[in-house]
């Protein structure tokens, strides 16, 4: 999948199917197959958070794909010594499950980070790169929940006793919506607001 990002990524205009089946190693080359195979991967980096745009584009296949590179990258953090201290000590001490963390480590001026042991190792989830994104965004995410079809504006990802939990303004409730919180594993098909 690390071809496909930087197939996306390198571009500064929407890149269509064909074109990113002709620059992609891996993908088959029958239309069905390849619209198959790109939806599956275009989902994964979704649900990791990378910002996966669609838009409209003239020619026959009219859909284009990028990565805008202001919206993938981390941004400068211009932070005080004693603040990147802290937040170097934080990383050493707690990360995501199958977590990169020398691009983070880098910017916080703390290269020798990754190298050390962590305190903990919090899990990781599908869906979560997509609750993480609709909270920076301040978007509303909708997803299914015991059965039900949600509509929430989140307010916080907090991890408890093993599990995630997405809180937040559950707008289906009463007329003016409720608090709530919700166990992330739980949540099925989540699709983020605009």
């Amino acid at each position: 999948m690390t071809n496909l990002v930087l197939a996306l990524l390198e571009t500064e205009r929407p890149v269509s199917l064909r074109e990113i089946g002709a620059a992609v190693a891996g993908y088959p080359p029958e239309r069905g197959a390849l619209r198959q195979a790109f939806e599956r991967d275009k989902k994964s980096l979704r649900e990791a958070g990378i910002p996966v745009r669609t838009e409209q584009i003239e020619g026959e296949d009219q859909a284009g794909y990028r990565i805008v590179p202001d919206e993938y990258y981390l941004p400068e953090l211009s932070l005080e010594p004693d603040e990147s201290e802290a937040l170097a000590f934080a990383l050493a001490g707690v990360r995501l499950e199958g977590g990169l963390i020398g691009d983070v480590a880098a910017k916080l001026a703390a290269p020798g980070v990754p190298r050390f042991s962590p305190i903990a190792v919090l899990p990781s989830l599908p869906g979560l790169g997509v609750l993480q994104q609709a909270l920076r965004e301040r978007a509303r995410v909708t997803f299914e929940y015991h059965g039900r079809e949600r509509v929430v504006s989140g307010y916080g990802l907090t991890f408890k006793e093993g599990s995630w939990y997405f809180v937040g303004l559950d707008h289906t409730v009463g007329e003016t919506g409720a608090l709530r919180t919700f166990r992330a594993d739980r949540i099925a098909p989540l699709q983020p607001l605009h």
